[in-house]
């Protein structure tokens, strides 16, 4: 996490990409027009835009079309922007060491060894995610969740509770959440 703040990578553009630097990413004001359509429109009028979106075909689309809440409220939460990156950097440092430990788990229940697991767990996507701050590292983390409680065989109350929270926050953060969406369904009709 040091290393990678005084010694910044460069993205794709050439920007450079650090715990230090507020994301030079092109969707990021997308997220802050977002967040201030949360912040200026009542509840109606939200619904009302994510309604409209929805209804017209992909070519009529116009205007700001509003991202889901969850990223645009941890910008909120944690306060990001220019001089202010650390608490939301420091979040996805655990959220990415949460995400490695959750497919942790997964393989070493399925008999993976220590050493494979060590090199699981130094592979470089993580780095890449914990320091570029995009929908992506929350996202997966709710999809790793999701997967780790819904293959479980036991059928336990937290485990569906969890499961089911992972896909409304994954259905919240990004428009990908609706395949764990088609996934649930698709499973639900083949087992019964």
């Amino acid at each position: 996490f040091a290393f990678a703040a005084a010694n910044p990578i460069t993205n794709e553009l050439g920007m450079p990409v650090s715990p230090l630097v507020l994301q030079p990413w092109i969707e990021f004001d997308f997220y802050l027009k977002s967040l201030e359509m949360y912040r200026s429109l009542s509840v109606s009028e939200l619904v009302g835009t994510f309604r409209e979106f929805y209804q017209r075909p992909a070519g009529e689309q116009f205007g700001h079309i509003i991202g889901g809440p969850v990223f645009p409220f941890m910008i909120a939460i944690f306060d990001y922007r220019e001089g202010n990156t650390l608490p939301l950097a420091a979040f996805y440092l655990v959220l990415s060491c949460l995400t490695c430990f959750v497919w942790q788990i997964w393989l070493s229940r399925r008999g993976v060894g220590f050493l494979w697991l060590l090199v699981f767990a130094v592979l470089p996507n993580p780095f890449w995610y914990l320091l570029n701050v995009t929908t992506d590292l929350p996202f997966a983390f709710l999809v790793a969740t999701f997967y780790l409680l819904f293959g479980r065989s036991s059928r336990r109350l937290f485990e569906a509770v969890g499961w089911v929270g992972a896909l409304i926050l994954s259905l919240l953060i990004r428009p990908n959440g609706v395949s764990l969406l088609l996934f649930v369904f698709l499973f639900q009709l083949w087992k019964s």
